[in-house]
């Protein structure tokens, strides 16, 4: 299977030195020896000033999840809801976190997707939207009549972002959501990822700000959820100003202690790391200027300290060039 193997240049002063290091490349099967040459494919090589954790390693080659599950029966199959333009529909198992499916602003909406045959599977996971079924009943049937289901999970209490259910084994060709009562009457409910699959605990996130609850940002915010969607060819791009500013929601209060940002060509020289629990007041976690450096557009992991909080953002006073807005690919947190 594919690994990631990080080695230590700090000797290698010279680029003939770096070019003899792909030369005299050993990778090994068990434990890393060097027992035989590499002989597979090298997809990419990437240089760092710094030791790289285990934990930025995953952060920086962070794969998403949802598009490449192959356990995940839903994904991609015909799907069809209430909604008039039904089209949307597939917008909920098409693999990307940064579509979603948006109900009538109404409760008692409905979605459910066509597995193709009758499957077994004992997991699901929906990734709400900003708007979140509160009351739902996770449904199943073995044709499409919408009055012929049967109900194998409930909640009373249900909320933002990424929520895995662990079910007893189900069989069935039709699986799908009736959502009884919205989190608010503002709009309809949204479903960002619908999955299916025969593993318990089908979605697990080291990074937080997958399982976001929405996001903000200080300008074009058509494509302020590109920043938290796992594609390092898409992101965020501010207005021609400093003092731009992104944060996300992630539904509710969570610990964590890093935060990472990989910028685009135009990044944030002096900018600031904050939290909130309520986006009004801030709190100032880390600082450019305070640590007595600039950002210089290297994939960044900053240790914040332990942190608990629902709303975390980075303002950036100075931007690396005058001629465009920076760019936040990636915006995560551990």
């Amino acid at each position: 299977g594919a690994k990631i193997q990080q080695f230590d240049i700090s000797a290698l002063e010279q680029e003939s030195n770096m070019l003899q290091l792909y030369a005299d490349l050993y990778i090994g099967y068990d434990g890393w020896t060097a027992d035989k040459f590499f002989d597979g494919q090298l997809d990419e090589v990437k240089v760092f000033r710094y030791a790289l954790t285990e934990n930025a390693i995953k952060s920086i080659y962070d794969q998403d999840l949802a598009s490449s599950n192959p356990d995940n029966l839903a994904l991609n199959k015909t799907a069809v809801a209430s909604t008039p333009n039904s089209t949307s529909a597939n917008l909920a198992n098409d693999g990307e976190l940064a579509t979603q499916w948006s109900s009538r602003s109404a409760d008692n909406e409905w979605w459910f997707v066509d597995l193709g045959s009758k499957s077994s599977f004992n997991s699901l996971a929906i990734d709400w939207g900003q708007n979140f079924g509160k009351e739902y009943n996770v449904l199943i049937s073995d044709t499409s009549n919408i009055n012929d289901w049967t109900s194998i999970y409930s909640e009373s209490d249900g909320g933002c972002g990424l929520h895995n259910i662990d079910l007893s084994t189900a069989t069935a060709r039709y699986v799908g959501v009736l959502i009884e009562k919205r989190s608010s009457n503002i709009s309809g409910s949204s479903i960002k990822e619908f999955e299916v699959a025969n593993i318990t605990g089908l979605r697990q996130w080291d990074n937080l700000a997958r399982q976001y609850c929405d996001t903000n940002a200080s300008s074009n915010m058509n494509n302020k959820d590109l920043a938290v969607d796992g594609d390092l060819d898409t992101g965020w791009t501010s207005n021609i100003n400093d003092g731009e500013w992104f944060y996300i929601d992630l539904g509710s209060v969570k610990e964590f202690s890093k935060v990472a940002i990989k910028w685009g060509q135009v990044y944030g020289k002096d900018y600031m790391i904050m939290t909130s629990q309520d986006t009004t007041d801030w709190t100032l976690l880390y600082g450019t200027s305070n640590s007595g450096r600039e950002g210089d557009g290297q994939p960044e992991i900053i240790d914040v300290g332990l942190v608990n909080s629902r709303y975390v953002g980075v303002l950036v006073n100075s931007r690396s060039s005058n001629q465009s807005g920076f760019t936040i690919l990636e915006f995560e947190v551990y």
